[in-house]
């Protein structure tokens, strides 16, 4: 039988480094965004930023929304502490995890946390992004392949699964939802909100699917770009390019 405060923080390691890796991805999807000057790209950035707060502040530029998003202290939802929460809860219950996985989830609070981070962000932000959410993968392996899968094990990824829930949940009501937080697209591009979604959620890495020969509709972007068109089926929302 285990504790209930043995679970509780097991079930918080779990949500806690869910939340690091999906903020991790939105503000990469933000910076990937703004060197995209198409229609897609804006609205990407635009859903990433609307999806992490109730009132986002739309005069900040996508970089210092990255940003702050990592490593804004006094947001108790940013990435560096969600891993300071994380790393705290696994020192409470040290003796249930493996020293890969304590190793593994230290680190990342170490990088995160120290003093040249932000530099480190400054001079190379999408490597930077990417290697913290290689590293919460890694943490994740090294979860999977050394732990115990007992109760311990269920209740790290209860809070898994339950954070990927909300937060792809808040995603998805942000793009279609009765009440939508986002404006200025028209309704009728919901293959851009979809691809945008699947960019979001680490699905796809691109922001815009890839365009299907043979099909009999097709949509020409504003910005005069090439057409790009769709099957009638909508498969193409669920292609990874």
């Amino acid at each position: 039988m285990m504790l209930a405060r043995v679970a509780d923080s097991l079930y918080w390691i779990g949500r806690y480094v869910e939340r690091a890796e999906h903020f991790s991805r939105l503000a990469d999807v933000m910076l990937n965004a703004t060197l995209d000057q198409s229609d897609a790209g804006g609205q990407a950035a635009f859903i990433a930023l609307t999806a992490v707060s109730d009132e986002p502040d739309l005069g900040r530029s996508p970089y210092d929304a990255a940003k702050a998003l990592m490593f804004d202290r006094e947001d108790a939802n940013s990435v560096v502490m969600s891993l300071a929460r994380a790393r705290e809860n696994a020192r409470q219950v040290r003796d249930q995890i493996t020293t890969e996985t304590w190793e593994r989830l230290n680190m990342l609070f170490l990088r995160t946390g120290a003093d040249n981070a932000e530099r480190n962000f400054d001079s190379g932000p999408s490597v930077f992004l990417r290697d913290i959410i290689a590293d919460l993968h890694l943490f994740k392996g090294a979860a999977d392949g050394t732990m115990s899968h007992g109760e311990g094990w269920s209740f790290l990824l209860l809070g898994v699964y339950l954070e990927r829930a909300q937060l792809i949940g808040s995603l998805l009501e942000v793009c279609f939802g009765e009440t939508r937080r986002w404006h200025g697209y028209s309704s009728c591009e919901q293959w851009r909100q979809v691809s945008a979604v699947q960019a979001l959620i680490g699905s796809q890495t691109s922001i815009v699917p890839r365009p299907v020969r043979g099909s009999n509709r097709e949509y020409s972007s504003k910005s005069g770009a090439s057409a790009c068109s769709w099957p009638e089926d909508g498969s193409h929302l669920f292609q990874i390019v």
